[in-house]
């Protein structure tokens, strides 16, 4: 016998809606709660008809939750729904409804509003079995869409790279031999746009040559060698003109789009690192009953700096211990080497009066900090974070040994190590 919880966190709805959703324009299917009739119609893929639409559904049922199934977890319509509060989204997978289709319509016959009535089918008999759609924050989507983008925007360049090899292997293939094998580099497509075909390169001065490699920050003897020799020795793969012309005409258009697409990408880059650095310090890391394993000295530090309790047992407050955390934060950046200036220069600005404590942390040895930490100090004053003691420990945990683009270098890295 089945039975049904008391603490069910469904809502009551007061009407269930399958979507059919299409480019241009969405089937849809209404059934009331109660109700066994079925209402169908067609809306324009417009915002203008969606927002009329939804409107009288709130005015028709009070504003009261309605269920609404679709064959999509993400899209324009479902962008268009999630604005709406009394809307409760259902997403059912595609196969889900093909399979639903086959076993109880033996034709195989598949229509938009035929789908509708399938939809709500397992809308309304199998509503335990679905999820609704919970999205994520804001910030959360953003980051995994510009993920996403960005590895579309690297597959887009990796076909054109491909493009690339492939139209010089057939017509000139010492190009790839003068670029390294690296056509995305700026060296790849001055070269091709300059000497289009291995005649023309051949027929260029070695003073040109050696000007064209210099003016690439190019001066390896061995490779400038290597490129004279080419301009004198290289036989040419093929001397078919009309091959020759397309195959240098294709090339030139990958590159091109290849030199197009790098700063693209490393835009991309730069503004997934920047998003990923602010969540490192925002996460609950600072909490210390979330701080084990290699780091769990950290958590030490951390209880310590928020006034919990200091080694010696006296409780003190994060701003009281202001002082003594500017002079640990210039003793790890500088280095043992530079320790004893360090703590002169941060016992110099933490007597700065008037200094707020997010600039008092960076304030001590200007010349000692990388340039990572420099914009690093941008991004959290532009967070506002007040508790400079324990924003210093995040920083020195997180951010030391990083990568060029700033990436962490794992917990309990070597800015604890040096600290130790």
């Amino acid at each position: 016998m089945n039975s049904t919880s008391d603490k069910d966190p469904r809502p009551d709805y007061a009407a269930f809606v399958a979507i059919d959703w299409a480019d241009q324009k969405h089937s849809f299917s209404l059934q009331v709660a109660g109700q066994k009739s079925r209402e169908t119609g067609t809306l324009e893929h417009k915002p203008e008809v969606i927002g009329a639409w939804v409107a009288k559904l709130c005015e028709r049922f009070g504003a009261r939750p309605v269920a609404v199934a679709l064959e999509q977890s993400r899209g324009a319509l479902i962008h268009a729904l999630l604005s709406y509060d009394f809307l409760v989204l259902y997403p059912i997978h595609s196969t889900t409804v093909a399979r639903f289709r086959e076993a109880f319509k033996f034709s195989g016959a598949k229509s938009d509003p035929l789908d509708t009535d399938q939809i709500l089918e397992i809308l309304t008999k199998h509503l335990e079995l679905l999820k609704p759609l919970n999205p994520d924050t804001e910030q959360t989507r953003l980051l995994a869409r510009l993920v996403e983008d960005r590895r579309k925007a690297v597959d887009l360049r990796t076909s054109h790279v491909q493009g690339a090899k492939a139209g010089l292997k057939e017509y000139f293939p010492q190009a790839l031999d003068l670029c390294s094998d690296n056509v995305t580099s700026r060296l790849a497509a001055d070269l091709l746009k300059k000497w289009p075909t291995l005649a023309q390169f051949q027929q260029a001065k070695a003073s040109t040559i050696k000007r064209f490699f210099y003016g690439h920050n190019i001066r390896s003897p061995e490779v400038l060698q290597k490129a004279l020799d080419l301009a004198t020795t290289a036989k040419a793969l093929t001397g078919d003109a009309a091959i020759v012309e397309s195959c240098s005409r294709v090339c030139q258009m990958h590159l091109q789009v290849i030199q197009t697409l790098n700063p693209i990408i490393d835009d991309y880059e730069q503004r997934i690192d920047d998003d990923v650095e602010l969540r490192e310090i925002r996460q609950p890391a600072r909490d210390s009953a979330t701080l084990r394993g290699p780091g769990a000295a950290r958590g030490d530090r951390v209880g310590t700096v928020r006034g919990e309790r200091s080694p010696a047992g006296a409780v003190k407050s994060p701003r009281a211990q202001c002082d003594g955390a500017d002079e640990a934060i210039t003793a790890v950046v500088a280095g043992p080497a530079q320790q004893e200036h360090g703590t002169r220069a941060a016992a110099a600005a933490t007597a700065q009066p008037g200094l707020d404590p997010g600039r008092r942390l960076f304030a001590g040895a200007p010349h000692q900090r990388s340039q990572r930490q420099a914009g690093l100090r941008t991004r959290l004053e532009r967070a506002q974070f007040v508790d400079a003691v324990e924003l210093a420990h995040i920083d020195l945990s997180t951010y030391r040994g990083a990568d060029r683009r700033g990436l962490p270098p794992g917990r309990g890295g070597a800015g604890f190590a040096s600290a130790e």
